[in-house]
């Protein structure tokens, strides 16, 4: 599954427009959106790492490294805003789990 797919199916799982993602992830909207329409296929591994951390989710789901659907588990609620495990951010590139909440 190519990244702009994995990039707009996780973005709308979280409710998230474009513009907020971007502003998540301080990437600008138009590459988001060029992205997502698979004009834009070559992005570099800061842009990658801002969008996985902005959407909750590994590197290796985005690229889809494993070629197979990841689990993708909620996120935790605490005091209005989505919390994150912190293991998701420390997470070695072999672990098996894409996308934590």
């Amino acid at each position: 599954m190519a990244l702009g797919i994995r990039l707009r199916r996780r973005r709308e799982e979280l409710g998230l427009s474009q513009r907020e993602l971007a502003r998540r992830a301080h990437v600008p909207q138009p590459a988001i959106s060029d992205i997502e329409r698979g004009v834009q296929e070559d992005v570099t591994s800061a842009v990658l790492k801002r969008l996985a951390r902005a959407l909750g989710c590994t590197t290796d789901y985005l690229v889809d490294i494993y070629d197979e659907e990841q689990e993708v588990l909620p996120a935790k609620v605490v005091g209005g805003k989505r919390r994150w495990p912190k293991t998701l951010m420390t997470g070695s590139i072999h672990s098996k789990t894409s996308c934590a909440g």
